[in-house]
């Protein structure tokens, strides 16, 4: 499963729009074979890049728990769910 989802997402150049996508497909394969800390450097690329991208967020949560990051896994959660509330309450 790693090899076929690095495959693939060396296929999708940066910047177009399955990039993203790709990405976590390799983080999620990564974090199936508990290589955690790929996954997180993964994850954390695309966090820092997109924070308000819920799949991301969701995910990064995810494997930050199963890495044994609990505290972590909720201050990214928490910290998306602050971030949520203040562009909907601007609008």
């Amino acid at each position: 499963a790693l090899e076929r989802a690095k495959a693939e997402f060396c296929k999708v150049p940066p910047g177009t729009r399955q990039w993203r996508p790709a990405r976590r497909a390799y983080a999620t394969a990564l974090a199936q074979q508990r290589r955690f800390k790929p996954a997180l450097d993964a994850l954390e690329e695309l966090y820092r890049e997109a924070p308000w991208d819920a799949q991301t967020v969701a995910l990064y949560a995810r494997v930050l728990d199963q890495a044994g990051s609990p505290g972590q896994a909720q201050a990214v959660a928490v910290g998306y769910l602050q971030t949520c509330l203040l562009y909907t309450s601007d609008a």
